[in-house]
């Protein structure tokens, strides 16, 4: 009897000393997507109608960021039109990377192309740390790196070649 109860008092004592075993169904790293799209169209509307639209082959959603590959999108702004295409984009903490063959289009009058860009939702701006050629209806530019402020169409830049058309009169 004296054995028998050492025996469950022992058993007890392991129970009660042991760690909580913790089962882990799925992983919250960074290589496994929690849910996977195809063919996403995403829509912006507001009061005045359609503000952007944008749409990607395939997209992928981890715990801090999202994934797009082949991604268009078409803003509407203050009667501007803008467009912005790349073969992948993560969007993280209201900043968009943009990477490979980015080009950004407003008005059908100015281009942008360049390789990887940083898009701040919060600033309006494009950031790129690679070179760049920007083209509107009177110059050509090209430089190292750059920021681009889609508000005003302004361009700040390193390094920079501008061919400048002129007007004769």
């Amino acid at each position: 009897m004296a054995i028998k109860a050492l025996y469950y008092f022992l058993v007890f004592f392991f129970l009660l000393t042991q760690e909580p075993y913790k089962i882990e169904l799925m992983s919250d790293s960074d290589s496994s997507p929690l849910v996977e799209f195809i063919n996403v169209q995403n829509y912006d509307i507001n009061e005045n109608g359609i503000e952007m639209f944008a749409k990607a082959d395939n997209a992928k959603r981890f715990s801090d960021k999202d994934v797009l590959y082949k991604v268009d999108a078409y803003m509407q702004t203050n009667g501007t039109l803008e467009t912005l295409r790349s073969n992948n984009a993560t969007l993280k903490d209201k900043v968009i990377y943009l990477d490979g063959d980015v080009v950004y289009t407003r008005d059908n009058t100015t281009t942008l192309r360049t390789e990887q860009v940083e898009y701040s939702q919060k600033d309006d701006t494009l950031i790129g740390k690679v070179p760049f050629e920007l083209k509107d209806t009177k110059s050509v530019s090209r430089g190292e790196s750059f920021i681009y402020y889609t508000k005003t169409g302004k361009l700040e830049a390193k390094n920079i070649k501008a061919v400048i058309k002129m007007e004769r009169e």
